[in-house]
């Protein structure tokens, strides 16, 4: 009987066991990728104070390279059982851009949305098309961030309220940044009763790209 209830015991732990061992591994992974960005990013530092930052432009594909990035980023929701989700556009959208600093732009919204939510809460994350940019823009159920600290917040080494999204060292100044140098534009906004939402626009691909003439 001891036996059989040793097994039962180890049947019933071992999927939970392992669920948190991916879960813990996930983190992990997500920590190292974090830690290989503030590198790079420290180099990006360098590069903007020589005026120097150069961009290995090509045509993406934002609706894949917005799900790699949530995917990677899954681990630190899950905790928080924080749904977190890419919403496909209707149709297939390139930009024009450096993929690893698009990327680099997009683990550190997403990241500050994940880290402000309250558990249980949504980070959303979408594209769209705008003439001849497109928009990216990650929506969560936070608190949002006092309208005091909002045209400041990409500023470097601005320091909001505790609690709030913050521009606490350089990486929302370095988003800021990398968009710019795209040329275009970064923003956050308040949505009343439903959080934060940070956007910003990158070029749109050639028309040749997109098919057409």
């Amino acid at each position: 009987m001891a036996s059989y209830a040793a097994s039962s015991a180890r049947a019933a732990t071992e999927p939970t066991t392992s669920r948190l061992e991916r879960r813990r591994a996930g983190a992990r992974g997500v920590c190292a990728a974090n830690r290989g960005f503030a590198s790079r990013a420290l180099l990006d530092v360098s590069s903007l104070q020589a005026g120097q930052m150069k961009l290995e432009l090509r045509d993406e594909d934002i609706a894949e390279l917005l799900h790699r990035v949530v995917e990677q980023l899954q681990p630190l929701a899950g905790p928080k059982t924080i749904r977190l989700e890419a919403l496909r556009p209707a149709q297939r959208v390139l930009v024009r851009g450096d993929r690893e600093r698009i990327s680099r732009v997009l683990h550190n919204l997403i990241g500050n949305s994940i880290k402000f939510t309250p558990a249980g809460g949504a980070v959303l994350v979408r594209s769209a098309r705008e003439g001849r940019m497109v928009r990216l823009a990650v929506r969560d159920t936070g608190a949002g961030i006092d309208p005091v600290h909002l045209a400041h917040i990409f500023d470097r080494h601005y320091q909001t309220a505790p609690g709030e999204h913050d521009g606490v060292g350089l990486g929302l100044f370095i988003a800021r940044s990398i968009v710019e140098a795209h040329g275009g534009h970064i923003w956050a906004e308040n949505v009343p009763g439903k959080g934060c939402e940070f956007s910003f626009t990158l070029p749109l691909a050639s028309p040749a790209a997109h098919g057409g003439p």
